[in-house]
């Protein structure tokens, strides 16, 4: 730093005189220049460089996965017997709850017999169209020793007999007829070689005389003779063919009746069988449901766990078919936190960030916070029952390992906890210079 003075001078009146600062002077102020660049240089790299994540904090609540179980019973009913009450634990496969069976019995009963009947009829015309002489039941009739059952195993192999001895009375009528033919014929067909012989010897005889009649050995009259013999017996010939071709005629005519009464018989059966068939698929599902029905007068527990929220307590109650009656937390089952998001935050998460859970019935201070990432997002938002106020779900898996060296933590379903979802870094300067940015980027687009 410098000054100047103005002096006097002899030509033009006016002299400049420079005067300099002492040294310790300049010092100071370099100094001070150095320090404020030394500042404002580290705030800046500062501003650029440091890390100042930005995140998406919602409010949790700890869940079982998957979350809890509900007990439903489709068919309803009521209750015969309860044997469990809330926060009993039970296991895989324990009986919960027994229903009156009694009316799903009774059903089942009915449709039993109605399978058990159709069943034997089907063992019957199946014999009947395979032309077997004794009937195979199936091994699960056979083996049963219920009467209705052995009652409709009697009848069928009744009607098996009876069906069959009809069938082989009328044929045998008409074969008994074919008998008869195939005897005329063979009997004709002796008769046709006795004349075509006798034919035959007449022809030669009628050739003998002649000659003799011509060197004046024998009389016309006996040639003659002879072809008047010839004569008709080649008529009683051409008569016993026209008898015979009758009578293949007529055999086969038996034999097409013979024939034909074995094919409407098996038309028949084979009707009958799509018939029983067509009754017994109708029958088959409406039995199957009914079984199901009895087992599921015996709600089990699918899961090992504990009962909440039981909603049956009395012997006798009615139960509406699909009404929840209690549910089942499932021992050992992974629990995940469950957090809720603002609806203007859920652009900003997407599965697979990190995130840090604060659980909040422990003391912060004396706890380090559980580390976990995101790994579903709801489909769609939800309203809070309460505010009225929507949010999205975000469900935080926590790391187990980290749980595990915590031993002061122990999870319950319902417990809050205060999620921090980090969803992208930035510095300090992008947090001054973010709103800058957009302005400036509009005023120099405006016209």
């Amino acid at each position: 730093m410098s000054t100047a003075l103005t002096v006097s001078d002899g030509t033009s009146g006016r002299q400049w005189i420079s005067h300099r600062p002492p040294d310790d002077f300049r010092q100071t102020a370099r100094f001070g220049w150095a320090v404020i660049i030394l500042f404002f240089g580290v705030l800046g790299g500062w501003a650029a460089l440091a890390p100042l994540n930005a995140a998406v904090i919602g409010d949790g609540v700890v869940k079982v996965e998957g979350n809890r179980k509900s007990i439903q019973n489709l068919d309803g009913g009521t209750v015969k017997d309860l044997l469990v009450r809330e926060g009993s634990h039970v296991r895989e496969g324990d009986t919960l709850i027994i229903l009156d069976d009694v009316p799903v019995r009774t059903q089942l009963s009915i449709l039993q017999q109605q399978e058990a009947q159709l069943s034997a009829v089907l063992a019957r015309l199946t014999a009947e169209a395979e032309g077997r002489g004794t009937i195979s039941f199936p091994s699960n009739l056979a083996g049963k020793r219920n009467d209705a059952i052995s009652a409709a195993l009697i009848e069928q192999a009744a009607e098996f007999r009876s069906r069959r001895m009809a069938l082989e009375n009328r044929k045998s009528v008409l074969v008994q007829r074919r008998l008869q033919y195939e005897s005329q014929i063979s009997g004709v067909a002796a008769q046709k070689l006795a004349l075509e012989s006798k034919l035959v010897s007449l022809d030669e005889e009628k050739k003998s005389v002649a000659g003799l009649v011509e060197r004046k050995l024998a009389t016309r009259s006996r040639l003659s003779e002879l072809e008047r013999a010839s004569t008709q017996t080649a008529a009683e010939l051409d008569a016993l063919k026209t008898n015979e071709q009758v009578l293949l005629q007529t055999k086969t005519e038996v034999e097409a009746q013979i024939k034909q009464i074995e094919t409407d018989y098996l038309e028949d059966v084979a009707q009958q069988l799509r018939d029983t068939r067509m009754k017994l698929n109708d029958v088959t599902p409406r039995l199957d449901a009914a079984q199901k029905a009895l087992d599921n007068t015996h709600i089990k527990s699918p899961y090992s766990g504990t009962v909440v929220g039981l909603s049956v307590f009395s012997v006798g109650g009615v139960i509406r078919p699909g009404e929840k009656m209690m549910d089942i937390v499932p021992d050992d089952s992974p629990l995940d936190v469950e957090a809720k998001i603002r609806v203007e935050d859920i652009s900003e998460i997407r599965p697979g960030m990190k995130a840090e859970v604060h659980f909040t019935s422990y003391k912060q201070k004396t706890l380090p916070l559980i580390h976990g990432s995101v790994r579903q997002i709801s489909a769609d938002r939800f309203t809070d029952e309460r505010t009225q106020m929507p949010y999205y779900t975000a469900l935080i898996d926590v790391d187990e390992k980290e749980l595990a060296d915590v031993p002061q933590i122990e999870l319950y379903p319902g417990m809050p906890a205060s999620v921090v979802i980090t969803t992208h870094e930035r510095s300090a300067l992008d947090y001054l210079l973010g709103p800058l940015i957009p302005s400036l980027d509009r005023s120099f687009r405006e016209r």
